[in-house]
C-alpha cells in the first residue's frame, strides 16, 4: 500500500493553534483530547487520502481539495504525488467564501503564479 508524507502548512498550524486555544479556554482536558484526536486523524491521511471527499471550496478554487472531518473541524488538504498538504483546519460552521481566501498555495511547478492575486492579498 502506498504511503504519503503528511505536511501541515503554516496556515494549518495557525488554525490548529487558534482552535486549540479556543477549546482550552472552555475545557483544558477536552482541548488536549481534541488535539490528539486531530493529529491522529491527520496522520490517517498517510494512507488512502484520495478516499476522502472533495471539499466544497474546490468548486470555487478549481484545485483538487479534499476534506477529512474530525469532530467539529474539517481538515482541508490536497494530494501531490507522494505528499499530502494540509492547508487549513476549519470549523465546520465557517462560511465557504471566507474559508477560500488565501486557502491554497499550489506546490506544482507547472502551475504559473498569478501576480494580480498576490497584489490583492497585500491590500
Amino acid at each position: 500500500m502506498k504511503t504519503y508524507e503528511v505536511i501541515l502548512r503554516a496556515e494549518a498550524e495557525q488554525d490548529l493553534s487558534e482552535a486549540y486555544l479556543y477549546i482550552y479556554r472552555a475545557s483544558p482536558g477536552n482541548a488536549t483530547k481534541w488535539l490528539q484526536g486531530l493529529y491522529d486523524a491527520a496522520g490517517s491521511l498517510e494512507t488512502m487520502p484520495e478516499s476522502c471527499p472533495f471539499a466544497r471550496e474546490q468548486e470555487v478554487l478549481g484545485h483538487d481539495l479534499r476534506q477529512l472531518v474530525y469532530a467539529s473541524h474539517r481538515i482541508i488538504f490536497s494530494v501531490d504525488r507522494d505528499k499530502v498538504y494540509v492547508h487549513h483546519i476549519r470549523h465546520v460552521s465557517m462560511r465557504t467564501l471566507e474559508a477560500v481566501r488565501g486557502l491554497v498555495q499550489v506546490e506544482d511547478e507547472d502551475t504559473p503564479s498569478r501576480p494580480e492575486e498576490d497584489e490583492e492579498d497585500r491590500e
